[in-house]
């Protein structure tokens, strides 16, 4: 994700390594930014899409394959398809 603007320029939200944290920016005396402070953390599998207009999170989560063992390639599977719905008479 990157940064992202929130309470109309007033709050930035952003990743910092697993977490999503949020700095308030202030100009009164140039730019001035608070540290950061944690909201949550994400999880190896999910990640932050954006952020609703209501200041909702949209978290996206893949999922976990694991490891792939074995890949089955099927070639000419339409005609092996054809065959075995006339076989049903399909």
């Amino acid at each position: 994700m990157q940064p992202t603007w929130f309470a109309g320029g007033r709050e930035i939200i952003y990743r910092q390594g697993a977490d999503i944290v949020t700095s308030s920016i202030t100009r009164t005396s140039g730019i001035q930014a608070t540290p950061p402070a944690r909201l949550f953390t994400l999880d190896s599998h999910e990640q932050l899409i954006d952020i609703a207009p209501d200041g909702r999170f949209i978290v996206a989560q893949r999922p976990d394959l694991g490891t792939v063992s074995s890949l089955a390639l099927i070639v000419n599977w339409f005609a092996d398809l054809e065959a075995r719905l006339a076989a049903n008479g399909a």
